[in-house]
């Protein structure tokens, strides 16, 4: 039984991470757990709404009421949502709980979920968000940044792109959500104009990727990596699963760099899982 760890925000409460998460869970039967971080300094409301005519504190305290209760019902549903699915779950509302939490807490968490736009703050920013982001790049777990709307897993779509994490992600995809091996997968390798037509260790990437995934098929297109992954990306129907094998900046890694898996996650709509060697 793997061990999936939701990450939601209480105030602003994405469903479609929650519906993920207990989907993936029920399906596989893994053990789900829900973490609402929690602080004093992040509430809906920001210093200049309590410039009226109201005493502050009298309607900082209206306003803090307003957020518990919030927080409260983002707890309810998404208790009641795994109840429906009878699966098994806890709730964990850590108050004051920084990105280096969720990072230790990564060690001992086989998937990490989360909405590439959640931030924990006031402020909204484009996917995936500076959280977000730092997640990526220090998890000790795999993560599915998942889109606004919710859509199962139907066909996977992996850019492999020669380096060990592009290898390691096919198998942490099996390990983690181990009922993918029955979905198609195609496996997709980018080469610039100049480069050879074939990725690096293909023909062993192909041994791999056939024990774990039968329905898998190989392609390889040349040109500007940006734009060959945008065209590959826009065809894409809803239900495909973008896999990605690298996150940060290697001088073994051909193309597939941070500032380039943050293109992916920006430029599409579909859930996007990254696993990397540390």
């Amino acid at each position: 039984m793997n061990k999936i760890l939701a990450i939601l925000d209480g105030l602003k409460y994405n469903a479609s991470t929650a519906e993920y998460a207990i989907h993936l869970a029920k399906q596989d039967n893994a053990y789900l757990v829900g973490l609402f971080p929690e602080s004093a300094l992040y509430t809906s409301y920001t210093v200049y709404d309590l410039v009226t005519e109201q005493p502050v504190e009298q309607l900082k305290a209206t306003l803090n009421r307003r957020d518990s209760d919030r927080r409260a019902k983002s707890v309810s549903d998404f208790e009641a949502a795994c109840r429906n699915e009878a699966i098994q779950y806890t709730v964990r509302r850590n108050g004051n709980i920084t990105i280096n939490d969720i990072l230790h807490e990564s060690v001992f968490a086989d998937l990490i979920i989360i909405h590439g736009r959640e931030t924990f703050s006031h402020y909204n920013e484009p996917q995936p968000t500076h959280l977000v982001q730092h997640l990526l790049a220090g998890a000790m777990c795999p993560i599915l940044v998942t889109p606004k709307i919710f859509h199962p897993f139907r066909k996977i779509v992996h850019f492999y792109d020669g380096t060990p994490s592009s290898v390691f992600a096919v198998k942490m995809l099996d390990y983690a959500l181990p009922l993918s091996k029955d979905l198609p997968m195609e496996v997709i390798s980018i080469v610039e104009e100049n480069e050879a037509r074939i990725a690096p260790d293909g023909l062993l990437m192909k041994e791999l990727v056939k024990r774990h995934f039968k329905k898998s098929g190989f392609a390889t297109a040349a040109g500007d990596i940006t734009k060959e992954i945008d065209k590959y990306l826009h065809r894409q129907k809803e239900g495909t699963l973008i896999v990605l094998g690298s996150y940060g900046r290697s001088q073994a890694s051909r193309w597939l760099k941070k500032s380039l898996a943050d293109h992916v996650i920006k430029s599409t709509n579909l859930p996007v899982f990254i696993a990397h060697c540390h």
